[in-house]
């Protein structure tokens, strides 16, 4: 499922796709738009494909997210992130917390 787009060129690239998460100025955006939209993802297309398939096992995994440096950097940040903040809330008491209560779906009464 695509989502966190930032333009309308990349969902754009994704037609085709069954499902995306578009924000509302994007849809907005789209809808303004007038032209073409061809199917840029086929799944009778990418049957023909000749893909090259990875063995996967951990060796191979550690390797390759070893020499992805986005990978590596993006999961340090987001562990250095998390722990101070998982240590932070584990502190926090119930009345630290803001009082809110979610709104919650009511059953429908379909009896009629």
């Amino acid at each position: 499922m695509g989502a966190s787009f930032r333009n309308i060129g990349e969902i754009k690239e994704l037609a085709g796709s069954d499902l995306l998460t578009i924000s509302p100025q994007l849809l907005a955006e789209l809808e303004s738009t007038e032209g073409d939209l061809p199917r840029k993802l086929d799944p009778e297309a990418a049957k023909t494909l000749v893909i090259l398939q990875i063995k996967m096992d951990k060796a191979t995994f550690d390797a390759m997210h070893a020499a992805d440096r986005m990978a590596t950097d993006k999961l340090k940040e987001g562990i250095e992130g998390f722990s101070p903040r998982w240590s932070n809330w584990k502190r926090c008491s119930p009345s630290d917390l803001p009082s809110w209560s979610p709104a919650l779906p009511q059953p429908s009464d379909h009896s009629a």
